[in-house]
């Protein structure tokens, strides 16, 4: 299990965020999100709420492979009021659902070479790799979506393209970039949309230069996650 913390300035409302996958009810993989806003609009999109993990919906429940349109769909069926997603870039500048794999290179691969690739099966069907813009098509309004955003901030411009083609509601639109640069990049390419940063939990404690630095660039809060193999 994962565990999370929030942390946050008492005198900046912007300043958002606690985020980490967490088991509910042990059925459901899922990330505990809670924003604190100012601005009404976007405290109306964003607030306390069940987000499901992009890499799967489920511990314990038949579920179908993570990033995918049909994960897109048994997570909104299933109650999750948001999603958080994995994205990355084909060596075509596709934007795509994907987190990074041992089997094969992503970035190396052709949109077209990917959908030769079957992630597993569902309802008898095989699964593909999709694009952004048909999982954008696929979300909706239905909630929030938390891109973890492993596109190069230079490339920030096919993600853009991503979303004005599906016609898809930049005050829905989440980002978590990896470092305060990239996402002061995120943040003007997406006015609009909620830009994080993630960062992994220290074991001395928050610091609170961090969240001050977060602030002071603009962003909206900071995703803090334990690494894969801690208690």
């Amino acid at each position: 299990m994962r565990r999370c913390q929030v942390s946050f300035r008492s005198s900046d409302a912007r300043l958002l965020l606690g985020l980490g996958p967490l088991r509910v009810a042990a059925q459901h993989a899922c990330i505990a999100l809670l924003i604190l806003s100012c601005h009404k609009a976007a405290a109306q999109t964003w607030h306390s709420m069940l987000v499901s993990w992009g890499q799967g919906a489920s511990a314990t429940l038949p579920a179908p492979p993570g990033n995918s349109l049909e994960h897109i769909a048994f997570c909104y069926e299933h109650g999750y009021q948001g999603q958080e997603l994995d994205l990355l870039l084909s060596a075509d500048n596709v934007p795509v659902l994907s987190h990074p794999v041992s089997e094969y290179d992503v970035t190396a691969l052709t949109f077209d070479q990917l959908q030769q690739i079957s992630l597993g099966t569902w309802n008898g069907q095989p699964v593909r790799i999709p694009s952004l813009e048909s999982a954008l098509v696929a979300l909706g309004t239905n909630g929030p979506f938390l891109a973890d955003m492993r596109i190069p901030s230079a490339q920030a411009w096919t993600v853009s393209n991503a979303v004005q083609q599906a016609h898809f509601d930049e005050n829905y639109l989440g980002v978590t970039a990896y470092d305060i640069a990239s996402a002061q990049v995120w943040k003007t390419t997406f006015p609009k949309a909620k830009i994080f940063l993630k960062a992994y939990v220290y074991p001395e404690g928050f610091p609170r230069s961090l969240v001050d630095a977060v602030s002071d660039a603009g962003l909206d809060g900071v995703m803090l996650e334990e690494p894969d193999g801690e208690p």
